[in-house]
């Protein structure tokens, strides 16, 4: 390779915009020729990528890029036309405050144009050297920063081995952890769970034994069975470093990426192992996938690049990148059904678990809504001081909810509030006409140590209230549901007793206040007094409440008997005193008794 001082003093005339013609061409024989030098480049891509997220350049609007790539590797990709311009597309905005560097060097906003100009010429010249495929994979690595604790830490670009799919612009929660076996395990390199188990873009799920599913919000669902290392790439995307998934796509426009072989789904089941040798084996239960070599650009038996795989079918994909049509893969190791559980007994049906429902007979371990908009929240709660305020709305139906009916924040005012679809009104206390992030539920279940072992979860209200929630979790019979304050969540009866056998002829539960001001502020908790209201209404009519509780006020249990004909159950909360401070409403273990 050449001299260090010499290769370290071409980047510096990069660096500052002062690269000469001769030199531009040195550096391009440089990588062509030496392949320690490409991978110095790639290193350099990875910081210069990172760097123009902090730059917060802009981008030109343009069409969706067909396969789904974000819009900066749409312009590379354009790169390869013989009439594209080079940097033409990307406007800079208002340089950053302080001045950015690469491998220590300052740059000045003036040097980012040349910079990235030539930074993509020369991505042109590795592309000719050492084939388009091979360079894409290693932009693409370039395009993941190291990963803390089992995730990526860049918030840019999430690139790798063809899973191109999340960007900046990307909800930062991707999946979540729907369901696990008790004898799972996690390795303490996997990712810290949020307390909803919400996944994140660049998540590493390292499972030493069990299985655990997974959802993307996209639509596909994941089964990993331990021993697995999975990581989380984009929306819909992902990598299997080892060990067994089961898929299941149903929309298609899906990418599995290993060592050796690209996943691509077109709507399907399917299965994909990564032995300890980096043997890829791919199975197709229903529909159809594309296997495509990931040394498939420097294959000189191009019709082992690629392959169609339909029901029934099945490939491995060796470490040489070539792909065997007749393996004997064990179909077995790939688990289909996931073996499913209520919380509840044959005689109580647990209201965590409805509100935690992916579908009628789908339950996960949490479930999340967001009380402003009625969808499934996938906002993140990792700002400074958690997931913020949300302001007072009307009645919100959710009709994509199997059993919750709505959702809703109270006007201050309190009056007329609208509690269920069919427009019954109640009139609550006066309040600030807000809450504080979503309304939430959260399953107890065998394997929640696995999760606290993984170093604990991560705050989302904001004020330390975690480890008082996480306590009470641990206590509980089923699961909690929190509802801050104020704010209101109503669940459909009529759809209950529908589904399952039974009907409902009583609610029981426990309200508490895990108000922790005395912990987190005690000047402040001395000085006010921070309380909340809880209500129940059945079709619109006062059943039960609880008005101005503290945490110091202990729990309270609330039983309402139920009619047969009842159809919206609804609870309610306010900020008594005109306070929501500290207001962490939580409703413990709350089940319908079935006759």
């Amino acid at each position: 390779m050449k001299n260090k001082s010499n290769q370290f003093e071409l980047f510096e005339h990069l660096c500052n915009g002062t690269m000469t013609a001769e030199q531009k061409s040195e550096l391009e024989s440089l990588l062509l020729e030496d392949e320690e030098a490409r991978q110095m480049y790639i290193d350099y891509m990875d910081v210069h990528l990172a760097m123009i997220e902090k730059s917060k350049m802009s981008t030109v609007e343009s069409p969706p890029h067909p396969s789904g790539r974000p819009q900066l590797q749409s312009r590379i990709d354009s790169l390869f036309s013989d009439t594209a311009p080079l940097i033409s597309a990307i406007p800079i905005s208002a340089p950053p405050t302080t001045k950015p560097t690469v491998f220590g060097v300052p740059i000045s906003p003036i040097a980012w144009v040349p910079i990235l100009s030539l930074l993509l010429a020369v991505g042109v010249v590795i592309g000719a050297a050492i084939g388009t495929s091979s360079f894409w994979s290693s932009l693409q690595v370039a395009g993941i920063t190291n990963t803390t604790n089992g995730r990526a830490t860049n918030e840019g670009t999430l690139i790798k081995n063809g899973a191109v799919d999340a960007t900046a612009n990307d909800p930062l929660y991707v999946a979540q952890v729907v369901r696990v076996t008790s004898d799972v395990t996690w390795s303490n390199k996997s990712a810290k769970p949020d307390f909803l188990l919400r996944a994140r873009r660049g998540d590493r799920l390292d499972i030493v034994s069990g299985l655990v599913e997974l959802e993307y919000y996209s639509g596909a669902k994941m089964i990993l069975r331990g021993p697995c290392t999975y990581v989380l790439t984009g929306a819909k995307s992902g990598r299997l470093e080892s060990g067994q998934i089961t898929g299941d796509v149903k929309g298609g426009d899906f990418f599995i990426t290993t060592p050796t072989a690209r996943v691509m789904d077109l709507g399907t089941e399917f299965g994909v192992s990564v032995s300890d040798f980096h043997l890829t084996d791919v199975c197709v239960f229903d529909g159809e996938v594309q296997v495509v070599s990931e040394f498939s650009g420097a294959s000189t038996d191009q019709t082992s690049a690629s392959m169609s795989l339909t029901e029934g079918m099945s490939v491995r994909v060796q470490r040489d990148g070539k792909i065997d049509r007749a393996p004997v893969v064990d179909t077995q190791q790939f688990t289909r059904k996931f073996p499913d559980s209520l919380s509840s007994q044959v005689d109580q049906l647990s209201l965590v678990d409805l509100f935690s429902a992916a579908s009628k007979d789908r339950f996960r371990l949490a479930g999340v809504i967001a009380p402003d908009t009625g969808l499934a929240d996938q906002s993140p709660w990792l700002k400074d001081r958690g997931p913020g305020h949300r302001s007072s709305v009307e009645y919100l139906a959710t009709g994509w909810h199997p059993y919750v009916d709505g959702v809703f924040i109270p006007d201050p005012s309190g009056v007329e509030t609208q509690v269920d679809t069919s427009g019954n009104r109640v009139n609550l206390p006066e309040s600030m006409g807000r809450t504080w992030g979503p309304v939430w539920s959260r399953r107890k279940f065998s394997g929640d140590k696995a999760f606290s072992g993984l170093g604990g979860y991560e705050d989302f209200w904001g004020t330390s209230t975690l480890e008082f929630v996480v306590d009470r979790l641990n206590r509980c019979q089923t699961g909690m549901i929190g509802i801050h304050s104020s704010v209101g969540v109503t669940f459909d009866l009529a759809a209950v007793r529908k589904e399952f056998v039974g009907v409902p002829k009583q609610l029981r539960l426990i309200v508490s206040n895990l108000d922790n001001s005395a912990v987190k502020s005690p000047e402040w908790s001395a000085l006010h007094r921070f309380s909340a209201d809880f209500f129940v209404f059945v079709d619109g009519k006062p059943k039960a409440r609880r008005l101005d509780f503290q945490k110091a006020d202990g729990e309270m249990e609330i039983n309402v008997p139920l009619d047969q004909g009842d159809r919206f159950l609804s609870f309610a909360s306010s900020d008594a005193m005109g306070r929501d401070g500290f207001d962490h409403v939580v409703i413990i273990d709350p089940v319908l008794l079935l006759e």
